[in-house]
């Protein structure tokens, strides 16, 4: 419920939401940026807001175990199913919980995070909720890309894209939620403006990772032996492999770049030896300094 950032777009709908009486409040707002930068945390906040304010007290404890009736979720962690893409069962139970448990006047807010993982055909069930949404109902739909929402979809929402957090912002986070973390400049500029990298690259120990491959290609005397070492200790988390992209943009060998990117795609694809892989990259890179 912690944010930090996104100021204008929240601050767009407080103004409305404050002059509900005076004008209806848009139903469908699409949340749009990059994965990590606080687009499902702006939602909670804004819904946490919403039913404070109804209630004439903070209802954020309520709100953290679940404990509103109005509230609608709808994410993996709440899918009907363990898959690997929001089902339509879910938005179709979703939908009908809606009508169960909201029959007077009370308002509702679904939060879908994120519309990229509804699977197949799930878009358009959704859809056909959005085309007459309920009295009193507002929609928090998040995206990670634009391009992959139905057009149907974007042009009945209000589109709010939502920008990378700025450095002094992920300081910020960094020192409410990783207290115990000094957040290097490497990782700042790593992140992308996206704290959920940032604290997963130290919740892995990517970060460690990443400070060695930089100081071992950079060190005259490391040879072969040294990065093979270091290959096997990315390769025991296959997901670390994505760093080998941040060492070589670190060093700004543009070129290599989409090399590796294939490499990589391609043993996580084939479900190859991530070691081979991970080191070769790792050649490529000492041969280019």
């Amino acid at each position: 419920m912690e944010l930090i950032g996104h100021n204008e777009t929240r601050r767009l709908f407080l103004d409305a939401w404050e002059n509900r009486d005076n004008h209806s409040v848009f139903p469908v707002w699409l949340l749009v940026g990059p994965k990590g930068i606080g687009k499902a945390t702006l939602a909670y906040n804004l819904a946490c807001k919403v039913f404070s304010d109804l209630a004439g007290c903070d209802v954020h404890d309520q709100m953290s175990v679940g404990g509103l009736g109005d509230l609608f979720i709808v994410d993996m962690e709440h899918n009907l199913t363990p898959k690997t893409s929001i089902s339509i069962e879910t938005i179709r139970s979703v939908t009908q919980k809606m009508q169960m448990f909201s029959m007077g006047e009370s308002w509702r807010v679904v939060i879908i995070d994120s519309i990229d993982e509804l699977s197949r055909g799930t878009d358009n069930t959704l859809l056909k909720t959005l085309e007459e949404p309920p009295e009193k109902t507002i929609f928090f739909l998040i995206a990670h890309s634009l391009e992959k929402v139905l057009p149907t979809i974007r042009s009945r929402s209000r589109v709010e894209k939502l920008h990378p957090l700025t450095s002094m912002e992920l300081r910020e986070i960094g020192g409410k939620l990783l207290p115990d973390k000094e957040i290097s400049n490497d990782m700042i500029k790593i992140g992308g403006g996206s704290f959920r990298r940032i604290a997963k690259m130290i919740s892995t120990g990517a970060d460690t990772l990443f400070d060695d491959a930089k100081r071992i290609l950079s060190d005259k005397t490391a040879n072969s032996a040294d990065r093979l070492a270091l290959a096997k200790r990315i390769a025991a988390n296959p997901e670390n492999m994505s760093i080998m992209l941040d060492v070589i943009s670190y060093f700004g060998l543009a070129e290599l770049y989409p090399i590796a990117a294939s490499e990589i795609e391609r043993t996580h694809n084939l479900h190859l030896e991530s070691e081979l892989a991970t080191f070769k990259i790792l050649e490529d890179i000492k041969k280019c300094l």
